[in-house]
């Protein structure tokens, strides 16, 4: 097949493309969506432990993506896609089941989904990277979060449908509401069988394709404290975002979510046509120029904490492009050079830089909402509370620093 068509056309990465979409669908629909739902209103879990159970998820994902990419590399990427898949298929069964309704057993069993999710994703993004021509890697990752991204915004939607139109109709049949963890196990079953599909190697490639090559064999530390920073910066405002909008924009819930949505459409645009631009600007240019960018509106935001001028709508909507942009060309930009750094060790390779982002999400989620609450005391100012974001502008300026150290452009070799 010609590498110069379209690559979401080529029947092999549209069937990865479709398992991905899907599988960030199903991920988020149980874990995100329906399960805080069945935790409260089904099982009558408080606060304290209701946060634990869906912590273990995001703790496991995080902890054991290093292992799941030296196992992809080890046993072949479509194996681990099957094996990935077909935990969670018996972890959402289990879930719904009387005898696995307490608190150890829930945590126990979101840790087994962390596990698969751990699995899945460095041999997903490592088989994508190896099914795509040589040269358009970038392009490639750039479609694989596209489909990533557009799974999670569905799958809010689709788990609160499906917990509005089976919750009654469960709750009367099996006194449960959750519907979208039903769902889940179903979609997760309908993947494992598309996984048992997908070829079993990954095209040979040529020898004279185009890289980019780190400083120092294998993966240096200072790409993974990059990867880690990154992520902080991305983890920081993430959870406190909205009571941002409410608290020192004035926003409604529903206002936020109608303002939300367009600049998320747009950037999911964006990011389908920047997949070309990617490799033509050159990976280091777009991770580089991106982690400004990002900084950049960042800091604009941030400096409402002190200028009240700056904590317009206005001001914020048009912060946010830089933002978007950033992120859509350089997270495309370096995963292709992860991915594109060791042939033999693709998986190895992006299951290390995903456990550094973990790590690094971990890290500033809770420290963000800490900021949150404690950023009018440490600033004396009520819009202190903006002080996620203005630590994730730090953060995002020490990435952007450490980016020239840690990755730096090769030429491209002529065909």
């Amino acid at each position: 097949m010609s590498d110069r068509g379209p690559l979401w056309k080529r029947k092999d990465l549209a069937w990865l493309l479709f398992l991905a979409f899907w599988a960030e669908i199903a991920f988020a629909v149980v874990n995100l969506s329906s399960m805080p739902l069945y935790l409260a209103k089904d099982l009558n879990f408080g606060a304290f432990t209701a946060t634990l159970v869906l912590t273990a998820f995001f703790s496991s994902e995080a902890v054991f993506k290093a292992m799941g990419g030296k196992f992809a590399d080890r046993f072949g990427h479509s194996r681990l896609l099957s094996w990935a898949l077909i935990v969670p298929v018996v972890t959402c069964t289990c879930t719904l089941l009387p005898p696995f309704r307490n608190g150890f057993a829930m945590t126990a069993l979101r840790v087994a989904d962390g596990l698969a999710a751990a699995l899945l994703w460095p041999a997903l993004y490592a088989h994508f990277g190896a099914s795509a021509p040589p040269g358009r890697r970038s392009e490639a990752m750039s479609l694989l979060n596209t489909a990533y991204l557009a799974g999670i915004a569905v799958a809010f939607v689709a788990g609160g449908i499906m917990d509005d139109l089976l919750g009654p109709l469960l709750a009367k049949t099996t006194g449960l509401y959750s519907g979208g963890i039903l769902l889940g196990a179903c979609l997760f079953g309908l993947l494992f069988l598309t996984a048992l599909r997908l070829p079993k190697n990954p095209p040979v490639e040529h020898e004279d394709e185009p890289a980019t090559e780190f400083k120092t064999g294998g993966l240096p530390i200072v790409f993974l404290v990059l990867a880690a920073i990154t992520y902080m910066a991305v983890g920081l405002p993430s959870t406190v975002i909205k009571l941002i909008a409410m608290d020192a924009y004035g926003l409604s819930s529903g206002a936020f979510g109608l303002m939300a949505l367009p600049m998320t459409l747009i950037l999911a645009v964006l990011s389908i046509a920047s997949t070309r631009w990617v490799e033509q600007i050159g990976r280091a240019r777009c991770v580089r120029g991106g982690l400004l960018f990002a900084c950049l509106g960042l800091t604009v935001l941030s400096l409402g904490i002190v200028f009240p001028v700056l904590r317009s709508l206005w001001v914020a909507a048009l912060a946010t492009i830089p933002i978007g942009l950033g992120f859509v060309f350089a997270l495309p930009a370096w995963m292709a050079v992860v991915v594109d750094h060791d042939r033999e060790r693709r998986a190895t390779n992006l299951g290390v830089v995903m456990t550094a982002q973990g790590i690094g999400a971990m890290v500033g989620v809770p420290l963000g909402g800490w900021l949150f609450d404690n950023g009018p005391h440490l600033t004396g100012l009520k819009s202190g509370l903006l002080l996620p974001v203005g630590m994730a502008a730090v953060c995002l300026a020490v990435a952007f620093v450490l980016s020239f150290v840690a990755v730096r452009p090769k030429p491209y070799l002529k065909r």
